[in-house]
């Protein structure tokens, strides 16, 4: 069966939401699915006028008829005149309502709300990453329950991370350098923990780069938090097998697959309760702190920076990593989805 992926922007860019998209064409021809990848403007989910009439022209040249898997990061954002050029049945994914985006100007959440509403009215289904998300979309959008499908992330088996093996903490952060996720409050968290030992190193790339570095500068951690940028899939994997402990600070994650990964590798845990995926994993497999406070979090990554309650941590980590879920069930989720409204 064929269909179409719309998805804004580069499909290689190096986010947890576009390594989402690309398992999901990965795999999905393992039921039955070929997700044929459809690359729309890269201004979602603020297109120019010139991306609106782009896209309207790619819309209107597709096949009629083929199921459209659609990225939230797009659609949402889709005006009347998308909507009404689209051409076969309309699934809809979405990692989390653009709406709660932090940083967002409160006038653009306002556009967002409305336009997010519209275009999942439109949708013949939607699936998103969690079960927290459906709910979300029940209340605030008006989404029917027997409209949306959960297909959680998957993760893949992993070697157990070795850490550096000497008496310094190697703690490791993974995501864009964007508000929502919060890597000002770890910053903060961590020059309550300085006068212990640890390093910290944070993989990923964005916009708060510029202020995050002031801010590291001005606590003079400079020589113990490094920013590393994007990183290639080898030298990420190198950067979670030596980390001792992994840090996820969130305001608001959709999921928080880094989060999944880094338990994958028997990694202990501390991550924000903005982080969805603690929803969908046992209680003890990482340490839950309060969102936006400094003061918690510092509290978390001290406990663990003790050696005995990090083992703890650890030991309890890698039995979570056996009940992870796997990409091959994300997949099947989303194909049937797709053929549940194909006529």
């Amino acid at each position: 069966m064929r269909a179409f992926f719309l998805i804004p922007g580069d499909l290689t860019r190096k986010t947890g939401g576009y390594g989402y998209d690309r398992r999901v064409i990965a795999d999905a021809q393992a039921h039955g699915v070929m997700l044929e990848p459809v690359q729309l403007a890269d201004g979602f989910p603020f297109p120019n006028d010139a991306e609106r009439d782009a896209t309207v022209a790619v819309l209107q040249s597709l096949p009629h008829g083929v199921p459209l898997l659609i990225d939230g990061l797009a659609f949402g954002a889709f005006d009347q005149a998308m909507l009404a050029a689209l051409n076969g049945p309309v699934i809809a994914l979405v990692h989390h309502p653009l709406a709660y985006e932090n940083g967002t100007p409160a006038d653009k959440v306002a556009a967002l709300k409305m336009s997010e509403r519209a275009a999942l009215a439109h949708a013949d289904a939607v699936i998103v990453t969690s079960a927290p998300t459906r709910a979300l979309l029940m209340a605030d959008f008006a989404v029917p329950d027997n409209k949306i499908s959960v297909a959680v992330p998957g993760t893949d088996a992993a070697p157990f991370a070795q850490g550096l093996g000497n008496d310094v903490p190697a703690l490791l952060g993974v995501g864009s350098l964007t508000p929502r996720k919060a890597w000002d409050v770890l910053i903060a968290a961590l020059v309550a923990c300085r006068h212990l030992d640890w390093t910290m190193t944070i993989v990923g790339e964005g916009p708060e780069r510029a202020t995050l570095t002031n801010q590291i500068a001005q606590a003079g951690l400079q020589t113990r938090i490094t920013l590393v940028g994007e990183v290639d899939e080898i030298t990420l994997a190198d950067h979670y097998d030596r980390a001792d402990l992994f840090i996820m600070p969130s305001h608001y994650e959709g999921f928080g697959m880094a989060l999944t990964e880094a338990l994958a590798r028997g990694l202990p845990c501390v991550a924000s309760d903005g982080v969805v995926a603690l929803q969908h994993l046992p209680a003890d497999a990482a340490r839950s702190v309060k969102a936006a406070d400094a003061t918690a979090l510092a509290d978390g990554i001290k406990a663990l920076l003790d050696p005995t309650t990090r083992r703890d941590a650890a030991d309890k980590a890698r039995a979570a990593a056996a009940l992870l879920p796997r990409w091959h069930e994300t997949a099947r989720i989303i194909a049937d989805t797709i053929r549940s409204v194909t006529p």
